[in-house]
């Protein structure tokens, strides 16, 4: 018997049926666990109240006539034409003359502590007779390749294939040693040799317990649109 499941495109579709018959709840402003209704203003008693006490106001447009002018530094800006140095600010100029300076004083800085380069190094970590990055790159790589041989040859000698045999009854029983293993045509199988008796290495899984892939069938939109009646 096929069982039904949802996945992704009828879940898609059954979103857009809940969507178009009910309308998501909104928040009051400033609430965190309070929907809107229907008769609410939409406002907090808050801002409501601050509404009420702002009473009436005007304002030219002009800059001379607005409060609380922005300021730099603690220099109010009274005008929109003002220059960096009126606000006692660093001007373009003087801004490039310290950078200059400062490159100055480190170049000389360095020239007076001086500096070796990198081929200088390089001689007096040889001269002494320390491990070089290609010196030890050389010795990591060849101890890779050691190991490598050594995981090759462990590998390829843990089983060792003699053949094909027709029942598992015609396997030898003398002569044997570890890793031998024979192919079993009766139940399509390997054994191996485990130094006392035959193991087999696999063999065919009894998959009639499991649901097959037919099984399993999607609900139809339709299905859906009479879920959502």
């Amino acid at each position: 018997m096929a069982t039904n499941f949802l996945d992704k495109d009828g879940l898609i579709h059954f979103w857009a049926k809940i969507k178009e018959k009910f309308v998501r709840k909104e928040l009051k402003t400033g609430s965190e666990d309070t929907y809107k209704v229907l008769s609410d203003n939409n406002l907090t008693d808050a801002l409501v109240e601050k509404i009420n006490n702002a009473g009436s106001s005007s304002f030219s447009g002009d800059y001379s006539a607005l409060t609380g002018k922005p300021s730099i530094e603690g220099h109010e800006v009274a005008t929109g034409n003002q220059t960096a140095a009126s606000l006692g600010l660093e001007t373009p100029g003087g801004a490039q003359a310290k950078a200059d300076a400062a490159k100055t004083a480190a170049v000389a800085a360095v020239k007076t502590l001086g500096y070796q380069t990198s081929t200088q190094v390089e001689s007096a970590i040889t001269a002494k007779g320390y491990a070089t990055a290609d010196s030890v790159d050389s010795k990591v790589n060849a101890a890779k390749a050691e190991l490598q041989g050594k995981i090759t040859e462990a590998v390829s000698s843990a089983l060792t294939y003699k053949g094909v045999k027709a029942t598992k009854a015609e396997l030898p029983v003398e002569g044997n040693k570890t890793g031998d293993m024979w192919h079993v045509t009766a139940d399509a199988n390997e054994y191996a040799w485990d130094g006392t008796k035959w193991e087999p290495m696999g063999g065919a899984v009894d998959l009639s317990g499991y649901m097959k892939k037919t099984d399993m069938v999607a609900l139809t939109n339709g299905e859906i649109d009479n879920v959502t009646v």
